[in-house]
């Protein structure tokens, strides 16, 4: 995964990681970008050789779906895990991308700057081949909340929550009982905590790990 200067990258996407102070400024990785980018690019599994970021997080769950560049993909929200995953979209070719968001002062410059389409809200004729939730709707406590409708859900292959708490949301919830493939927040800070311990370490957690602290979260939330 590429370095980040802050002077360089800062304004494209959040940096999620400052590692360390060098000669030429601080080092920062953007955690959310590289979690998504990876998943679209390289059809590799979250825990295997090459370990992900919150930056890597975000690539390594397009790559694993095998996301076609042809689809219609709508992000939800326009804040900073937005940002990140347009520009992790951008990055790997995706043009049919459309933001939904009702901010105008962040969802339109976003939309502009990459050249996607920005919607105040989807109409129930819209179809979309992957749903990817990067706003709040959904958190706890406000967990009966969902950032789109049963029909939405139901037309998409893919379902994305950024959402980590509570681990099934009810847009999680309803994708699984539509029977649509998805991802969960939660999947998504595993891998971002992965890749912050390597960063951090060098090390790579061994599975067995992952899975122990995975059960131990879980059961404490």
């Amino acid at each position: 995964m590429p370095a980040l200067t802050l002077r360089d990258r800062l304004r494209r996407i959040c940096v999620g990681t400052i590692l360390a102070a060098t000669g030429a400024g601080l080092l920062g990785f953007g955690l959310d970008y590289a979690v998504f980018r990876l998943r679209v690019a390289t059809n590799r599994s979250p825990y295997g050789s090459v370990v992900v970021t919150h930056y890597t997080a975000i690539q390594k769950i397009i790559s694993e779906k095998a996301v076609p560049l042809s689809a219609h993909i709508c992000v939800f929200g326009s804040g900073g895990m937005a940002k990140a995953i347009i520009s992790a979209l951008d990055d790997l070719g995706y043009r049919t991308v459309t933001i939904v968001a009702r901010n105008a002062r962040t969802a339109g410059p976003l939309a502009e700057k990459y050249g996607y389409r920005w919607l105040h809200e989807i109409s129930e004729t819209e179809g979309y081949q992957a749903l990817i939730n990067a706003s709040p709707v959904g958190m706890f406590p406000d967990t009966q909340s969902c950032p789109f409708s049963d029909v939405h859900i139901r037309h998409a292959e893919l379902v994305i929550d950024s959402v980590a708490n509570p681990v099934q949301t009810q847009l999680i919830r309803t994708a699984a009982a539509l029977r649509r493939a998805y991802v969960t927040g939660f999947d998504i800070t595993i891998l971002q905590s992965v890749e912050q311990f390597h960063l951090y370490t060098g090390a790579v957690p061994e599975q067995a790990t992952l899975n122990a602290a995975r059960e131990f979260v879980q059961a404490a939330m």
